[in-house]
């Protein structure tokens, strides 16, 4: 079996963060090493997402997009549509390595 693909999520505290949580945690080749959120941050996961109770003991960081994306394959963004072109421009050093994360907005 192959490696496990790292996801960051920017916006994770959403509606559409959430349900990427979702999907990602119970996926066998997924693994979530970072969810961001300014205003969720230090809290667990599932205080702003219920349903993710037991699913994952991860923490909401406010990590920059440039530090969200540090070690990740690929990083989601469940931001505004101004606060993604913000984070695309953080990234771009890292969209232009070609060793660097895929991004999907």
């Amino acid at each position: 079996m192959s490696e496990a693909v790292r996801v960051a999520i920017l916006g994770t505290a959403g509606y559409v963060g959430g349900e990427l949580c979702r999907l990602l945690v119970t996926h066998p080749r997924a693994e979530l090493v970072r969810a961001v959120s300014k205003s969720q941050a230090g809290k667990r996961l599932d205080s702003a997402h219920r349903h993710l109770r037991g699913a994952t003991d991860l923490v909401f960081s406010d990590a920059s997009p440039l530090d969200a994306a540090e070690g990740a394959d690929v990083v989601f963004l469940a931001l505004t549509h101004r606060e993604s072109q913000q984070a695309v421009m953080a990234l771009r050093p890292r969209l232009e390595d070609p060793k660097g994360p895929v991004v999907i907005d």
